[in-house]
């Protein structure tokens, strides 16, 4: 009886371990979603600022206008020295929130 019981209690703490192991398997890979989801559209909104940045550079070259290019140049310098990965702590104690809320 006394077997019967061990491999019960083995099997059920098997079982148990397999269901944990799945539920942070599954956590890691929504947060790996989230964070690959989040560096996409902080990168593509770079992007797109940085082109609108320059097309107004080359405007405001051609019209020589210096007071506008030294505001954008400012501006490129501003947005090329920030990181989207600094903010990655910030991201990442949000995730921990459970009343986070990601807008996109």
């Amino acid at each position: 009886m006394d077997y019967v019981e061990t491999v019960q209690r083995e099997t059920t703490a098997r079982h148990d371990i397999t269901a944990r192991k799945d539920a942070r398997i599954a956590e890691i890979e929504t947060v790996r979603a989230t964070l690959e989801l989040y560096l996409e559209k902080t990168f593509d909104e770079r992007r797109s600022n940085f082109r609108e940045m320059f097309a107004r550079l080359d405007t405001a070259q051609a019209q020589a206008n210096l007071a506008e290019m030294q505001l954008l140049l400012g501006g490129i310098l501003d947005l090329a020295k920030s990181s989207p990965f600094k903010d990655l702590a910030t991201f990442k104690a949000n995730l921990d929130n459970p009343d986070f809320v990601l807008e996109l």
